[in-house]
Parts: structure tokens; C-alpha cells; sequence
């Protein structure tokens, strides 16, 4: 799921504020899907480190930031896609 939410950094600009480290954060993209959990959890809290909501946590950010991605941007990623045709 933290994939997903990597694929639309207006959520995570929506959720963690202006200070949102977006440098820290890997290239969005197809490859999202292939990052190891660790790379990704990694990226997340250094990027959201000094964001005003607070570092990454599961479940005290990914529900927030998930209800505010938008579904055309998990197009571009291989599952997310699946997940979406197969629920239309």
C-alpha cells in the first residue's frame, strides 16, 4: 500500500504539510511496485521527518494519505491497475 501512496505526492503534500521532504522520496513510476518494503518505509519517514503531522507511522498516516490519493495515479502502477479494472 505505501507504494500507492508514493505515486501521489499531492496526498502526501495534503496530509504532511508544506514541510514534506519530497527530495527524500524515490521517483514516481511503475518501479514503485518493485521497491523493497524497507526502501520505501525508509524514504517515507525521511521525508515526512519534519512534516507538521509528524513522521510516517502505518496506522497513524497511511489511511489518511490513502482516502486523498487519486485513482488515475495508481493507474501507472501494475497492481494498483489490476486491483482497479478488477473492481470496476
Amino acid at each position: 500500500m505505501e507504494a500507492w501512496l508514493l505515486a501521489d505526492r499531492r496526498a502526501l503534500r495534503l496530509v504532511f504539510g508544506p514541510r514534506l521532504d519530497e527530495a527524500c522520496l524515490p521517483s514516481e513510476g511503475s518501479t514503485l511496485e518493485t521497491m523493497t518494503k524497507a526502501r520505501i518505509y525508509h524514504a517515507l519517514k525521511a521525508a515526512t521527518h519534519s512534516a507538521g503531522a509528524g513522521e510516517y507511522g502505518k496506522g497513524k498516516h497511511s489511511f489518511g494519505v490513502l482516502a486523498q490519493v487519486a485513482p488515475d495515479r495508481l493507474m501507472s502502477l501494475t497492481w494498483a491497475a489490476r486491483l482497479l479494472d478488477a473492481l470496476r
